[in-house]
């Protein structure tokens, strides 16, 4: 019971722990009244914080403009999914 027990608590800490880099899956409120109490996770906000977006504008945007229409349409759709109004 105890070797178990022993069991149980590493493997916690391995899936807590993201020094051996376990990636921890975040999942976004699907009801209108879950975003209304909904929190980011501090550890995502501050990677995102230090994120930096060199490439704003790809090449492909002006000379295939079909497919970064598509691409927001999708991206519209995604928000419409999830209760947004775009």
């Amino acid at each position: 019971m105890a070797e178990q027990e022993s069991r149980r608590q590493y493997f916690m800490e391995a899936l807590t722990n993201n020094e051996i880099g376990v990636p921890q899956k975040q999942v976004l409120p699907e009801k209108p009244e879950d975003w209304v109490s909904f929190i980011l996770p501090e550890a995502f906000a501050q990677k995102a914080a230090g994120h930096e977006d060199k490439l704003m504008v790809s090449k492909w945007t002006f000379v295939k403009p079909e497919l970064t229409y598509w691409h927001l349409l999708n991206v519209a759709q995604v928000l419409e999914d999830h209760f947004f109004t775009v």
